[in-house]
């Protein structure tokens, strides 16, 4: 009998459920123009005052995400991480036509370490890679920033104008 009354309200909570789209779009610093180094696994977490969602997804060649959120309320902070970048945030994201529209974010490269800061820890991983190429044992693709497969001068100075940055976050559940 008690299962069975779970199973009606769990069918009446579906009936009124919202399902509500969440789109957006990223750019890579590091990565030039808009291509094949722009599709990459991101994760999304959306959160609100009672509210806290996170997502694993991939953008498409120009860095745009989709997701499907839950009984949203009406606005929304949205934050992004990228693999080995700084989370990006941004609030105050309102529903137009039953759909959560982010603006365009900026990924900050240079995260080696995965610790949403770009520090010294991330420079000694980083110096550790230095001068190697896919292939090499001591590359690591997480200094790989600009995804060109080797660990050079190019992704020293893009986590060099990062260096002492935090990124945002929703925070934990």
């Amino acid at each position: 009998m008690k299962g069975a009354i779970l199973l009606s309200l769990f069918a009446l909570l579906a009936k009124f459920s919202v399902v509500s789209p969440l789109t957006g779009r990223v750019e890579f610093q590091g990565r030039g123009e808009p291509g094949p180094l722009w599709r990459e696994g991101v994760r999304v977490s959306v959160c609100a005052p009672g509210y806290w969602e996170e997502f694993t997804t991939q953008t498409d060649t120009h860095g745009r995400y989709h997701v499907w959120l839950q009984n949203p309320p009406r606005e929304l902070t949205v934050c992004i991480n990228g693999v080995h970048s700084l989370g990006a945030c941004v609030g105050g994201v309102q529903r137009v036509r039953q759909t959560f529209v982010v603006p365009k974010l900026t990924l900050l490269e240079g995260d080696a370490n995965g610790d949403n800061r770009v520090d010294e820890a991330d420079l000694a991983i980083l110096q550790a890679a230095y001068d190697t190429s896919r292939g090499d044992p001591r590359f690591d693709e997480f200094c790989d920033f600009n995804l060109d497969g080797k660990v050079d001068v190019v992704d020293l100075a893009i986590l060099s104008a990062n260096m002492g940055r935090e990124g945002g976050s929703c925070g934990e559940r």
